[in-house]
């Protein structure tokens, strides 16, 4: 036989056994009292476990605050550029993503509906619609016949091949998932392994 002062701390003696008494807005869980609205492992119910990236919010699991759930994934759609504004909207070539819209990257502009670097590029030079004569490349943004010093004509632009994210050690070479051009390298940002 026992009595609740036999049990052990947060048992009580229920039929001649010492049972487990879990507080109010608990529940028992595994032999432990679990609070089922905040317990990542006993997420609304027993054994009802959150998977990585979530965290248990009033009983379901949810991504934390400002993070919408694309998939299996949290997701900050105002800055993602796969899912921008919402899940699945991307960005195209030469977009990032800003406060939950697509605009041009830093030192592009929209002419006619592309993202442009109008400092370099042939069709735009110095600004949208503005094409250089057949034969001359573009160079910070004004036509020439050459390239300067440090640069190279990559389809008449004039371009700088340590620092392109498009021509990247050499024409055509495109730095992507994320990675930018360093020293004709394409490579990952400060703290970031590439694991690819």
């Amino acid at each position: 036989t026992c009595s609740d002062s036999s049990c052990e701390s947060g048992y009580k003696c229920v039929n001649d056994v010492c049972t487990l008494q879990c507080p109010s807005g608990q529940l028992e869980c595994q032999s432990s009292c679990v609070d089922v609205k905040v317990d990542n492992l006993h997420c609304g119910s027993c054994g009802n476990s959150c998977s990585a990236g979530l965290s248990c919010q009033e009983g379901v699991c949810a991504c934390s605050s400002g993070e919408s759930r694309c998939g299996n994934q949290c997701i900050n759609t105002q800055f993602d550029s796969k899912n921008c504004g919402s899940c699945g909207t991307s960005c195209g070539e030469g977009k990032e993503c800003s406060s939950g819209v697509c605009q041009c990257s830093q030192g592009r502009m929209e002419c006619s509906g592309d993202c442009v670097n109008t400092a370099n590029n042939p069709k735009h030079c110095g600004l949208c619609g503005n094409a250089c004569p057949a034969g001359q490349l573009c160079s910070s943004g004004k036509c020439s016949s050459s390239c300067p010093a440090q640069q190279v004509n990559c389809s008449g632009s004039c371009v700088d091949t340590n620092s392109s994210d498009t021509h990247c050690g050499g024409c055509n070479k495109v730095c992507l998932g994320g990675k930018s051009c360093a020293n004709g390298q394409c490579v990952c940002p400060s703290g970031q392994l590439d694991c690819g």
